[in-house]
């Protein structure tokens, strides 16, 4: 994992123009044009928990906000690697902050999703209904969260050089 940055743009298009990719999130759109993934990277660029996944190349994203938020490109989804990304994320998070629980969730037809939160300890805490731009409308969200409390004692060791 390494920061975001500009020359991602390239790379970042090409997966969000990937309908199976933007369907599962809640902000792109489709069609997604180069300008959107220079936008997000004018973003990313100074957020203090956003990452670039890569080997031999960008294959996703992974950061923090208000939630906890991550994308793959399809050639590397089964692979565990979200899960890893995630896992190093949410370690970051709350090793450097003194937040008390974190949020995150899933479209309700991703449960690929849910697999990766569930591997990090988080739960469901509730469903909701989510505006998803690339459908064009509401969609069924489940809505989960990560206590710190949980998160020490399932805390593994991290080697931070992965950042």
């Amino acid at each position: 994992m390494r920061p975001l940055r500009r020359e991602d743009a390239q790379a970042v298009t090409r997966a969000m123009q990937d309908r199976n990719v933007v369907r599962m999130l809640t902000a792109p759109p489709h069609p997604y044009l180069p300008e959107h993934a220079e936008e997000f990277l004018a973003r990313a660029k100074d957020a203090p928990f956003a990452w670039a996944i890569t080997l031999d190349g960008l294959l996703g994203a992974v950061d923090i906000a208000d939630h906890l938020g991550y994308w793959l490109a399809p050639p590397a989804w089964g692979q565990g690697i979200m899960t890893r990304a995630a896992r190093a994320a949410v370690d970051h998070y709350f090793s450097t902050t003194q937040a008390e629980t974190l949020v995150s969730g899933h479209l309700f037809d991703n449960p690929a999703s849910g697999r990766v939160l569930a591997n990090l300890g988080f739960e469901v805490s509730g469903q909701s209904q989510v505006h998803v731009k690339s459908r064009g409308g509401l969609v069924q969200h489940v809505d989960m969260s990560l206590a710190r409390a949980a998160w020490e004692t399932g805390a593994t060791a991290l080697d931070h050089g992965d950042l």
